[in-house]
């Protein structure tokens, strides 16, 4: 992920870029578009499987604002990178949300599981209402959940 951020010319600097602070308790991390500085909290993840998986997700919207001309007020772009984000970074492998959120489903789990996960990662962001997330996630759903840049496919 460094490697395809630095080919594009978005350099990672972990002292600039990556900070650990206390979050609110519904956060575990977050991305800032205007500093382009992610975040990690440091009260609420509580293993390095979570904090690897956190680091990732962020690590995703860090690459599309790098690719992408982001408009953080834009809610399909940010509806798009939430997708994107849920895909790709581990937040729903079947193994995760059938061991560890007890949730079983063999069709379409992936595609179910993004649209909720941006959804609620859309709600915690911006002050919308669930029906407006839900809406704007659809719209934009087939083309983001099958744009796995900078992977050739969603990662196993």
């Amino acid at each position: 992920m460094l490697d395809a951020m630095s080919k594009l010319g978005c350099d990672v600097d972990a002292e600039k870029h990556l900070v650990c602070e206390p979050c609110d308790p519904k956060l575990v991390g977050g991305f800032d578009h205007d500093t382009k500085q992610m975040f990690l909290c440091e009260n609420t993840i509580s293993s390095q499987y979570q904090m690897d998986l956190v680091l990732t997700h962020e690590l995703i919207h860090a690459y599309d604002n790098c690719r992408v001309k982001y408009n953080p007020d834009n809610v399909k772009h940010l509806a798009c990178t939430e997708v994107r984000a849920a895909n790709l970074s581990g937040d729903c492998w079947f193994s995760k949300e059938t061991f560890g959120r007890f949730r079983f489903g063999w069709k379409a789990h992936q595609q179910k599981c993004v649209k909720e996960r941006a959804v609620k990662s859309m709600l915690c962001v911006r002050n919308i209402s669930k029906t407006e997330a839900e809406d704007v996630v659809e719209s934009v759903f087939v083309a983001c959940f099958n744009d796995t840049e900078p992977f050739e496919r969603i990662p196993p």
